[in-house]
């Protein structure tokens, strides 16, 4: 290991397994935190949505206040694309009020987005281990809650939704795509 920089190192191996190559990226896990606790924030007035999650640790969001043209978070976890993140950790988004959120044109599918550069989860790998959505209250006109694409399990309990999005049937209020285990 060479250091260049506080932010750049130069790492040569002498070898590595057959099955890394070109296009591989390297995350350096002793930098991430453990956990990441979100709470008590008042996100609005955002252009497009209210927070992008990208993290390799657990992560709780609780107690905080969302209005946003988009998406109120994004999940995005990615080495394929931005290069922001490899490997995510489960995420639980608890006791939140969503206040109108996903009012303006393009910016988000649903109120809650995990996206995934993975078109289809599988067996042997799901880009995110949980995403738990409980105890929140949706104040929502648009019908899409939740988006979940490559996540092992998705929960969603106890959310109090109201406005146009609870006269819509509670099917159609999420877009799940490859995740393996629902508890909706």
């Amino acid at each position: 290991m060479r250091r260049i920089n506080p932010e750049l190192l130069i790492l040569e191996f002498e070898s590595l397994p057959d099955k890394i190559g070109s296009g591989h990226v390297l995350e350096n896990l002793d930098r991430i935190p453990q956990e990441i606790l979100i709470r008590g924030i008042h996100s609005s007035g955002n252009r497009a949505r209210g927070m992008l999650l990208s993290h390799g640790a657990r992560a709780t969001i609780a107690e905080s206040r969302f209005s946003s043209p988009g998406s109120a978070i994004q999940i995005a976890g990615d080495a394929h694309q931005w290069f922001e993140s490899g490997k995510l950790g489960p995420v639980t988004i608890r006791e939140n009020l969503f206040d109108h959120c996903l009012f303006g044109d393009g910016w988000g599918e649903a109120t809650i987005e995990v996206t995934s550069p993975h078109a289809e989860g599988g067996e042997e790998y799901y880009h995110y281990p949980s995403v738990t959505i409980d105890r929140n209250r949706f104040l929502q006109n648009a019908p899409l809650l939740l988006s979940a694409r490559s996540v092992d399990r998705v929960e969603m309990r106890e959310n109090e939704i109201e406005g146009k999005a609870a006269d819509i049937p509670s099917d159609q209020r999420v877009n799940i795509r490859a995740c393996r285990e629902l508890d909706l």
